[in-house]
């Protein structure tokens, strides 16, 4: 069969048993179709040598194991970096025509890096074909062709005529029609809907191929999973709100275990019953209850599916301790379900007193998510909070918020209801602030190790005067370019640049939030004279800075960074900068030194210390990362000076502090510690500001205690 489309086909692998299926899917393909596949597999850019080769050999035992049962041509390569990123210029190499990627499904390991598939999807300039189990032969002889209304689906169309003809399969064409009271407003009214569902068919029928068409109506049940705690109950409360604004009906679902005794499911169907029979008494809405042994993650989207739920209404707990890492029941019930979830805390309000946060991104982003939110705040009065995001590498960030802006408010005026707009910059970036001088380019050669390492962005910041000549701006711009661009091609790291006017202190904090840098690092040129009395600048932007700040003197070790020092004491501690560390020690595959120091007159606080330092560690070990801890005692000796050479002698390459905001007389003088360690090393120093310092409401900074991250409180 003649196709418009190439003959590769791209199979990325991790020689799992998935990622065999996806292979498998793709060799039927291949068959068909005639065309070749390349295996595709990612390591990152500090893979080793041994690594690699044994990569290698396994991906040409599995080249030559496939190629000769199949009969067709399979060739490999690896890639390093970024998975997404090597699998677009692999498809822009090759000049693929599909992508076939198998899955594992919804495990929570998963659940922490995002959905590959739908990244993969959504990044793809070709069809990508998810598998999550072995090629079968379809049993019905049906192709399904689901059609999204709001976007062009002749591709899709033509791609369906394509494997049904070589498949001598049906097409079923189907559509989703919500009903005349959804949640979602329609767009497309039926008679068009109906109609577009017909052409698509006609044209598939034309092409030889049996057919059959329909639209789906959605239905008016809104899913409320409850296990009786006030969280659900606060759920319940608002899909009442939601069912009595538009003309719902509402299911309750409490899941027991498989095993559970029978007085207990009673137990808990008169509960439901109660529940059930005072919120029709109360509210006059329709409600109904399940009960269903299982797994919650798969008695859920099963129930979706069953009853047909246009929504889901959960209530949320929080994200606390193990929970925060391996991704909680909120996020993953989201993350899988095929209807819109709304996530309900204890403490929310009213629908009425809140805002509708509608995130949308730009520039290429349509009014349609705008749509779906115009009945909720007509029917509850609610304002509609638009948030714009732009990317760090959009040049014209600043023209495409003015426009935003203009596009929304028309949009929303003449649907008058009330509204705010804003963009925010999504960059994943390290800021570099940078004049040129080679301690700032040896802060760059900091920012891209660790962005290498990190997979972020780079953004360099060169700050001008007010009032400067537009020819010394453009002469700035160039240099600006030209280090970026000699940067880029020699690291493989995406760098971008910005430049502004105004005070060094005021404009390196205010754009590392403009563009949500995750860290600045800053090149400095040490401290002298009146200088050390009156504050460094740098310090002047590290207590000005609600980002970390990195600070370096020297370039970038040869070494890497092997070793990580943690001064840990037993007041104003920071769970934060705990966590930094063990980032930092992932990264570099280094070492994390604990240390504390007592004076003789405080021998009394060496159980409390010793407390905080076997906690810390065990947290750090439990990451999988090599730790070292150390309590010196140093009698009259000054704290700053007995740190410094306990750092020179382990070879310490990062210190990692807190460094606190507070304008006291003691600390004008020169006696913040991070302030001191800066002023009397050349070792770069990685400042953390708890965020409590900016906002009383945060909880990041802790007061004196033993345990900072709680791992001695009992639940």
């Amino acid at each position: 069969m003649k196709s418009n489309l190439r003959n590769t086909i791209i199979v990325p692998t991790d020689f799992t048993t998935v990622a065999e299926c996806a292979l498998d899917n793709a060799i039927k393909i291949a068959k068909i179709f005639d065309y070749d596949i390349c295996l595709l597999h990612v390591v990152s850019k500090h893979v080793t040598k041994a690594d690699k080769e044994r990569v290698n050999d396994q991906l040409i035992d599995l080249t030559k194991k496939h190629s000769k049962k199949a009969n067709i041509k399979i060739s490999y390569f690896i890639k390093e970096g970024s998975i997404y990123n090597s699998i677009a210029n692999a498809v822009k190499d090759l000049s693929a025509s599909l992508i076939v990627i198998g899955i594992h499904g919804s495990e929570k390991e998963s659940n922490i890096l995002g959905s590959f598939a739908y990244n993969v999807i959504c990044s793809s300039s070709v069809p990508v074909l998810v598998v999550k189990k072995c090629y079968e032969e379809v049993k019905d002889n049906t192709l399904v062709l689901p059609v999204d209304f709001s976007y062009d689906n002749v591709k899709a169309v033509d791609l369906a005529i394509m494997f049904a003809k070589e498949l001598s399969c049906q097409v079923h064409v189907t559509g989703v029609l919500f009903s005349k009271d959804s949640l979602y407003k329609t767009i497309v009214s039926k008679e068009k809907k109906e109609s577009r569902i017909t052409n698509i068919a006609k044209t598939i029928e034309n092409a030889g191929i049996t057919v059959k068409s329909d639209i789906v109506i959605k239905p008016k049940t809104i899913l409320v999973p409850t296990d009786f705690t006030p969280v659900a109950a606060k759920a319940l409360e608002h899909a009442v709100e939601l069912a009595k604004a538009f003309e719902r009906k509402i299911c309750i679902l409490h899941v027991v275990s498989k095993d559970a005794k029978q007085s207990h499911v009673e137990k808990v169907k008169t509960q439901l019953e109660h529940i059930t029979e005072d919120t029709k008494r109360r509210f006059g809405v329709e409600v109904s209850f399940i009960i269903k042994p299982g797994s919650i993650f798969d008695v859920i989207p099963d129930t979706v599916n069953e009853i047909s739920a246009g929504l889901m209404v959960i209530g949320f707990h929080g994200r606390q301790g193990v929970e925060h890492v391996a991704g909680g029941f909120a996020y993953t019930i989201i993350r899988n379900s095929t209807v819109p979830v709304m996530v309900v805390k204890k403490n929310h309000t009213d629908i009425s007193d809140n805002h509708i946060v509608v995130p949308v991104t730009l520039p290429h982003e349509s009014l349609e998510k705008i749509n779906k939110s115009l009945k909720f705040a007509q029917a509850f009065k609610c304002l509609i909070h638009v948030i714009g995001v732009l990317h760090i590498d959009d040049i014209s960030a600043k023209k495409e918020k003015e426009s935003l802006h203009e596009t929304i408010s028309s949009y929303l005026v003449k649907k008058g209801v009330e509204y705010k707009a804003e963009v925010l910059i999504k960059s994943n970036s390290l800021m570099v602030p940078i004049d040129f001088t080679e301690t700032t380019i040896n802060a760059l050669n900091y920012a891209v190790e660790i962005a290498n390492r990190s997979e972020k962005n780079i953004c360099l910041l060169h700050i001008v005067a007010q009032g400067t000549k537009e020819s010394a701006r453009k002469k700035a711009e160039s240099k600006l370019k030209e280090i970026a661009e000699k940067k880029s091609k020699s690291s493989g790291t995406n760098i971008s640049y910005i430049i502004e006017e105004g005070s060094i202190f005021n404009v390196i904090s205010n754009t590392a939030n403009e563009i949500s840098a995750d860290l600045i690092v800053m090149g400095v040129h040490g401290k002298k004279g009146l200088q050390h009395i009156l504050g460094s600048n740098a310090f002047k932007v590290i207590k000005g800075s609600k980002v970390p700040v990195m600070v370096v003197k020297k370039d970038y070790p040869k070494h890497g960074i092997k070793n990580v020092v943690l001064p840990l004491s037993i007041e104003h501690e920071s769970t934060k900068k705990v966590f930094v560390a063990i980032d930092f020690a992932r990264y570099f595959n280094s070492s994390v030194h604990i240390v504390s120091f007592l004076h003789s007159k405080g021998t009394v606080f060496k159980i409390e210390k010793e407390a905080l330092m076997k906690n810390v560690s065990s947290h750090i070990e439990n990451a999988g990362i090599n730790v070292e801890s150390k309590i010196i005692n140093i009698g009259k000796s000054n704290t700053d000076d007995s740190f410094v050479e306990y750092a020179k002698k382990i070879n310490s390459d990062l210190i990692i502090v807190v460094a606190k905001k507070s304008g006291k007389l003691s600390e004008i003088l020169g006696q913040n510690f991070a302030e001191q360690i800066i002023s009397k090393t050349d070792i770069p120093i990685l400042n953390i500001i708890p965020y409590a310092e900016f906002d009383e409401d945060e909880s990041y900074a802790v007061g004196s205690f033993v345990d900072p991250l709680g791992l001695m409180r009992k639940e």
